[in-house]
């Protein structure tokens, strides 16, 4: 019924899943809404998110969860060094940019792909992705002063 082809794709795609982790509902409800933030949102973010469709959530629940997003790919851990991780699910890659005065992270249309290219061909590294991180004043901060 179906070619050897289509068969031996499907053993592939399954063989490479995560197996160790199964769908959950808390989940999902996570990733749609780091989907739609542009905030990175920090774990208590997301907690108190998750809260507001669970009251009885717990923090260790989403922070596990988080974990897991993060360990098969679906989200960016973005570490702070003020101690408070940020979270993306917003792809392709771009650059971020973090305010040294409020600690906001901002998503930059920037993909360096020419940089890539030529890095990979001066280096011989093949360069899956990067993490490229801007630090200054926002606009807001410095319109404050």
């Amino acid at each position: 019924m179906y070619s050897h082809g289509i068969c031996q794709e499907v053993r592939i795609i399954i063989s490479t899943a995560p197996t160790h982790y199964r769908t959950s509902r808390i989940r999902n409800n996570i990733l749609d809404y780091l989907k739609k933030s542009t905030a990175h949102p920090s774990a208590n973010d997301v907690h108190q998110f998750a809260r507001e469709q669970n009251p009885r959530i717990s923090f260790g629940t989403v922070y596990r969860n988080l974990n897991i997003l993060v360990d098969i790919g679906e989200v960016q851990r973005l570490e702070s060094s003020r101690g408070k991780d940020r979270f993306d699910a917003r792809f392709p890659q771009h650059a971020h940019f973090r305010c040294d005065t409020c600690g906001n992270l901002f998503d930059l249309p920037l993909v360096p792909d020419q940089l890539i290219v030529e890095l990979s061909e001066k280096t011989g590294h093949k360069i899956s992705g990067h993490n490229l991180e801007f630090t200054g004043i926002c606009s807001s901060c410095s319109s404050d002063s």
